[in-house]
């Protein structure tokens, strides 16, 4: 991305003047990479770059997350007031719809779906609850009959079409299994070395092919 594009919209979401004092900033060097890093009294703004890309267009993310309980908690005291005051109304209006969107659909369980310009659905992902920030996280499976029931209930056999090709690769301990239908694609990645726990299945993609999901 344009750094200086991604510094507007910084800037639009957290003005400088609601972040707060700096506390501390630096900046790590990871071969190509580079993460800056600016912590303030209110929020902590990351960005990531990618310096083989070319000049001002070599931005590849930025995160900003605030500081307060209120992120943190369900419970919070009700006359804090947030860092950020910007709710899911007010990026609506400012934005438009979204184009990604997460549900909670069994308990430690998420669907995040992707849509396209008609709003139809072009891409889910069924996989373990995770923070929506990135950072290193354990890694969680779940039940391979639960994720079955889960893709039944989005997406009926019915509608899937004709199934044309089935692969399955392995490699040591894990598993990706596609299956392309007429009208959809979907994959299924498991971890089998823990033989102790019915909990292998690590996520599960279902994506259009055309028409699109509905």
């Amino acid at each position: 991305m344009a750094t200086d594009k991604v510094s507007e919209i910084i800037n639009e979401l957290i003005p400088e003047s609601e972040r707060g004092i700096l506390l501390n900033h630096g900046i790590e060097d990871m071969g190509a990479a580079e993460f800056l890093f600016a912590e303030y009294q209110n929020v902590t703004i990351s960005q990531y770059f990618v310096r083989y890309l070319p000049p001002n267009h070599d931005e590849k993310s930025a995160t900003i997350i605030r500081n307060d309980r209120l992120c943190k908690s369900a419970i919070a005291p009700q006359e804090q007031i947030p860092a950020i005051e910007l709710n899911a109304t007010d990026l609506h209006t400012r934005y438009g719809e979204s184009v990604m969107q997460r549900f909670v659909v069994h308990p430690g369980i998420t669907l995040m779906a992707t849509y396209g310009r008609d709003a139809a659905a072009c891409r889910m992902v069924v996989e373990p609850t995770r923070s929506i920030i990135p950072h290193d996280e354990p890694a969680e499976y779940m039940r391979p009959e639960v994720v079955t029931e889960i893709i039944d209930e989005i997406l009926p056999e019915a509608d899937r079409g004709k199934l044309v090709f089935r692969t399955v690769t392995k490699s040591g301990c894990n598993e990706f299994e596609t299956m392309d239908y007429e009208n959809v694609t979907v994959s299924r990645f498991r971890h089998k070395c823990d033989f102790a726990k019915p909990e292998i299945e690590g996520a599960a993609t279902v994506y259009a092919q055309e028409p699109r999901l509905h």
